[in-house]
């Protein structure tokens, strides 16, 4: 399975909790009146975002604090306008809480955790760093700036940082599935497997690491072990949509397509507008021969992704099954203009030619086709198809036999039955292409009934 073709995962931002400096220092802060006591229990304690911004900031009306208790303030209030949408202030707060306490942890922890929530990777890592030099004993620091290398792609130095997570504090659930994480985009599949599967030891309700454990398992080719860990996702989180989507393409390939048209469409009911969903749903209803429904997701697709390849092999398909092979062929080749080497177009395009009479034109698709991926046989079998309605049967021959070995016992069980059904095979029907039968063969594809 494709790491790119599933739905990313970004790494999982951790926040630091330990403020119990916040509750002594902001009251030490506070003057003896009522009205300053309130303001300093909202500005530590409120559940309440707008008092706790209130709170914080009739505290630093009073400028009277001392330049340690500022900076607590400041960090704190920061984060109450952090939680409220309001980063820019967020961060004006956290750096005017590092100019009064340069060596302030929580002001470098947050203002990195709002670095890293921003893309700003690079100076998340110099906060964290700046942090670690003061302490190494926050293990969710070390946690963050790993999310920070990790987003930069420097994977070596974000196994580092969690490792070293791990040793300050053994059971860190996030560290391990994070950790997970970067050996599965390392290809080191067993040791990813081996943290997923730690993390959910320790923290029996973390989506994100039974999520990347199905993915592995997907690549591995575990099916069964695979649709539990999506399951158990969907169970957690109902809306997760990128375990709703792997396992719609779970149930397509064991054939279950009610299954996977009930995935997609509970994807699109978390997110309307997702292509992906769409065009697989798209897919799913045109192997359950609904054309209609298939050409309306794939065009829905389509308007909120003009670019996506995949829902124009897919309308394009629908539209072929449903005998509209002029729409078939315009699919196809938007899908070509935008991916020049998809051989599913090219196969798809020659097969709308060959259903045209245009078979110079289904010859060169099907040869395209065949050049990017020698194993499509039904490509074989349509350019000889197109051979065979020009009259060179040589060629012909030589496609269709070609056919039958990468298509197998199945593809030569498929044209024995046709002919028996024609009157050109009396054999058995045991897949077997043998010199009686490409005698027989020969004489079917030189008779205009056969």
């Amino acid at each position: 399975m494709s790491k790119a073709g599933l739905l990313c995962l970004c790494a999982v931002i951790a926040i630091f909790v330990g403020n119990v400096s916040f509750a002594a220092t902001i009251a030490a802060a506070a003057t003896t009146t009522t009205t300053a006591a309130a303001a300093a229990a909202d500005c530590n304690q409120s559940k309440e975002v707008q008092r706790r911004i209130a709170g914080c900031t009739a505290l630093i009306a009073e400028k009277t604090v001392s330049k340690r208790s500022l900076a607590v303030i400041l960090t704190n209030r920061g984060r109450a306008l952090s939680l409220s949408g309001k980063q820019v202030l967020a961060l004006n707060d956290y750096d005017q809480a590092l100019k009064a306490n340069p060596r302030y942890v929580n002001g470098l922890f947050y203002r990195g955790y709002e670095y890293l929530h921003a893309g700003e990777n690079e100076k998340a890592i110099a906060d964290y760093t700046a942090l670690i030099a003061i302490t190494k004993r926050y293990h969710a620091a070390f946690l963050n700036r790993g999310n920070a290398y990790q987003n930069l792609n420097d994977f070596d130095a974000a196994v580092a940082d969690y490792t070293t997570a791990l040793k300050n504090y053994p059971k860190y659930a996030l560290a391990y599935s994070n950790r997970c994480d970067v050996y599965w985009l390392k290809d080191k599949l067993d040791a990813a497997l081996k943290d997923c599967t730690t993390a959910i030891r320790y923290d029996a309700r973390l989506v994100k690491a039974y999520y990347k454990r199905a993915l592995i398992y997907d690549t591995s080719k575990t099916q069964d072990a695979s649709l539990r860990d999506y399951n158990k996702v969907i169970e957690l989180d109902p809306a997760h949509t990128g375990a709703l989507i792997n396992r719609g393409i779970i149930h397509l390939r064991r054939k279950n397509i009610n299954l996977a048209i009930a995935d997609f469409s509970g994807a699109i009911k978390a997110q309307p507008r997702y292509a992906m969903a769409l065009s697989n749903r798209c897919y799913a209803y045109e192997s359950n021969k609904q054309y209609d429904k298939a050409i309306a997701d794939c065009t829905r697709a389509l308007e909120f992704d003009p670019r996506h390849v995949n829902a124009f092999l897919n309308r394009g398909s629908a539209h072929n099954k449903m005998g509209a092979n002029k729409k078939a062929l315009i699919d196809y080749s938007s899908a070509i203009e935008l991916d020049a080497k998809n051989a599913k177009a090219y196969f798809g395009r020659g097969r709308a030619n060959r259903k045209l009479g245009r078979y110079d034109g289904a010859i060169a698709d099907y040869s395209r086709a065949i050049a990017l991926n020698k194993k499509i046989y039904s490509a074989y079998n349509g350019r000889g198809a197109s051979y065979e309605e020009l009259g060179r049967i040589e060629e012909a021959l030589r496609d269709y036999e070609r056919g039958f070995e990468l298509g197998g016992e199945r593809r030569v069980k498929f044209i024995q039955k046709y002919m028996k059904e024609k009157g050109f095979y009396d054999g058995k029907l045991d897949g077997i292409y043998g010199p009686g039968m490409r005698l027989n063969f020969i004489d079917c594809i030189e008779s205009p009934v056969c």
